[in-house]
């Protein structure tokens, strides 16, 4: 681990600072500490799951243990083959859609053994690119990986759960996943953490397997979930953090895999809420929404319709003064 990446490591869930004893740029064996919690570094790896894991995310880091390495690349090259794709093809579109540039800040979630993060470390160049997963064993595989090539990014690997990330906010220009949202014991919040850790204006990209809507009736869908039950799975568009802006989804892979991707803006998208409405009923967003009140029968309703007629204003106008005018004199 480099000692610059402490800016961008934090406690996961707390979010506290991180400090880490010794005075080397680079720490082989270790600690990092925050929160009342020591988080081991071993062979430059940060291992962020010192307080455990709950039952889906040790599951699945069992799962990925198992099958890291040999089991897991044959696996990957059957699908390549079962479903008559081109991976470079596939893996290009998928990394257009996600836009790395040099010298930025990235982060894979769920790193796997590799085959997105040498793409990824060799379109930001001398940038860095931070590698997380639930499982060591895969981790250790992509590392082993890119070691074999010449890379100028920084590369940093931790192993956690995908939520909390153990990431401070606001710390990366683009984030990435493909393939194992699925299995995340909680999507909602991991999508939340991927909008979290993400720079506004920054870029989000997540895929997974999902047998398209068109085709899910099929009997393609139904021999695809059939040979994997995970194919059922649909793609999280209402788990979406809040500030996602300008949100894309397509189907890749033949129709079994989704890709969403979205730029991260700061909370809900801006609305003007006191630009008022032209016609008959008049008012607002705002009014609308925040001044509704208990309602009136229908003939006190028709009364003030032409009561606002007869004054040439709006509806929303005659109830406000009206209220405004009787309230005020109940209330002296």
């Amino acid at each position: 681990m480099r000692r610059a990446a402490l800016d961008t490591y934090a406690a996961p869930g707390s979010r506290a600072r991180l400090v880490c004893e010794g005075s080397d740029d680079d720490v082989a064996h270790g600690a990092l500490t925050g929160a009342g919690v020591t988080f081991p570094i071993e062979d430059c790896i940060v291992d962020f799951t010192a307080q455990g894991l709950g039952g889906t995310d040790a599951r699945a880091r069992a799962a990925y243990d198992t099958v890291a390495g040999v089991h897991y690349e044959a696996a990957m090259q059957w699908l390549w083959a079962a479903f008559l794709q081109d991976e470079e093809d596939v893996r290009s579109h998928i990394h257009r859609r996600l836009d790395v540039r040099p010298g930025q800040t990235a982060l894979e979630v769920g790193c796997g053994s590799g085959s997105d993060s040498i793409r990824i470390a060799r379109a930001i160049g001398s940038g860095a690119l931070y590698l997380q997963d639930i499982s060591l064993g895969m981790l250790q595989e992509c590392r082993r990986r890119l070691r074999a090539h010449d890379l100028p990014a920084q590369i940093e690997y931790s192993v956690s759960a995908a939520a909390p990330l153990p990431f401070g906010d606001r710390k990366f220009d683009r984030v990435f996943h493909f393939g194992g949202l699925n299995m995340f014991g909680d999507i909602r919040a991991a999508l939340a953490e991927m909008g979290r850790v993400t720079k506004v204006g920054g870029r989000v990209v997540v895929g997974d397997e999902s047998v398209g809507p068109w085709l899910r009736d099929s009997e393609f869908g139904k021999i695809v979930v059939t040979n994997n039950p995970l194919y059922k799975a649909q793609a999280p568009l209402d788990l979406l953090p809040l500030a996602a802006r300008d949100v894309q989804v397509e189907y890749i892979v033949n129709g079994t895999f989704y890709l969403i991707s979205f730029t991260v803006g700061e909370g809900a998208p801006p609305l003007d809420l006191d630009l008022p409405h032209r016609g008959r009923r008049g008012g607002t967003l705002r009014t609308r929404y925040f001044g509704q009140l208990e309602g009136v029968s229908p003939e006190a309703k028709e009364m003030a319709v032409r009561a606002a007629e007869a004054r040439g204003i709006s509806l929303h106008q005659w109830l406000d003064e009206v209220v405004r005018a009787q309230a005020g004199r109940d209330t002296d």
